[in-house]
């Protein structure tokens, strides 16, 4: 039985991969978590700080043969004003998961971002030379780099994904991106979507299968994973209402500019992807858009004890 750690186990990537990854018998899950505790069964549940060294090579003893490193900062907002918790938690914390995989004889996957583009070509493909400009892409361009230089055995999976945390695991549940459109939108709230803010997005739940068919098939360097439409914000918001059934009117044109104006951060604009390279490399076939948001929000009742 092969050992896997997911770092950052209670956040949503990783909540999803634990549970997509328990079905697998042939694994056995190491997961860890800082500051918002977790007990999943079947699983080893481990308390750890990344940033911290000694903590990190503790895991040493347990050989593990995969890494799937998702812990990471990943507000915008909170990362541009904490740079120094943001540095340590992304830069330092990589460089430490780097350096275990690398003693451990083990496979590093480091989740990345679309942030570390800059948003004004899209459609980026894996050769597009990142261009982060703000706090939390930076940080996460030099986790990837350090994986670069130090891991020949590593894959770098930029995500854009949507999702939920799985609460059957996780003690402070906060609402993710689209749990918050759908929460507005059933309590008929007015919200804003971004015109000019564009990202290719695939349901989280289908990520533990694609990482597992790149680890099964030894593969390496840089992938982006993502869906296949290039969707602005507003028109994403928009799907959400029509599959939920929720009224589109309370969803208002807005630019990304407004917000970057109003609190002096830089947030990229088109930040959609080319998947090509992930999909021929393992024959993957993704769901369309409208079936994915059909698929969350079956899961989504399901998951908040709610019907139709």
């Amino acid at each position: 039985m092969k050992k896997i750690i997911i770092t950052g186990a209670s956040g949503i990537v990783g909540s999803n991969l634990v549970k997509n990854i328990k079905k697998r018998k042939e694994y056995e899950l190491i997961c860890l978590f800082n500051e918002n505790n977790i007990n999943i069964n079947s699983c080893i549940n481990i308390k750890a700080d990344i940033t911290k060294t000694e903590e990190v090579m503790e895991l040493l003893k347990l050989k593990p043969d995969f890494i799937i490193h998702c812990a990471a900062l990943t507000n915008i907002s909170f990362c541009e004003n904490n740079q120094a918790l943001a540095y340590d938690v992304n830069v330092n914390g990589a460089k430490n998961i780097v350096e275990l995989a690398k003693k451990a004889g083990a496979k590093l996957i480091y989740i990345s971002t679309d942030a570390v583009f800059d948003g004004t070509k899209g459609n980026y493909n894996e050769e597009d030379p990142p261009n982060p400009i703000n706090v939390y892409g930076k940080t996460k361009h030099e986790g990837e780099k350090i994986c670069q230089k130090n891991l020949k055995n590593s894959i770098i999976a930029r995500i854009s994904v949507f999702g939920f945390n799985l609460d059957e695991y996780i003690s402070d549940k906060k609402r993710s991106f689209i749990e918050n459109i759908v929460y507005r939108l059933n309590n008929h709230q007015e919200l804003t979507g971004f015109i000019d803010a564009k990202t290719s997005m695939i349901y989280v739940k289908y990520l533990g299968d694609i990482l597992l068919r790149i680890f099964e098939m030894d593969l390496n360097g840089i992938f982006h994973i993502g869906g296949l439409l290039s969707l602005s914000k507003y028109e994403f918001m928009i799907r959400i209402a029509e599959i939920f059934g929720f009224d589109n009117s309370l969803i208002k044109k807005g630019s990304i500019e407004s917000l970057n104006n109003n609190d002096h951060i830089r947030r990229p604009k088109d930040c959609s992807f080319d998947i090509t390279k992930f999909i021929n490399a393992i024959n993957y076939k993704i769901p369309d858009l409208d079936n994915m948001l059909r698929e969350f929000k079956k899961d989504y009742f399901l998951y908040n004890n709610t019907e139709e």
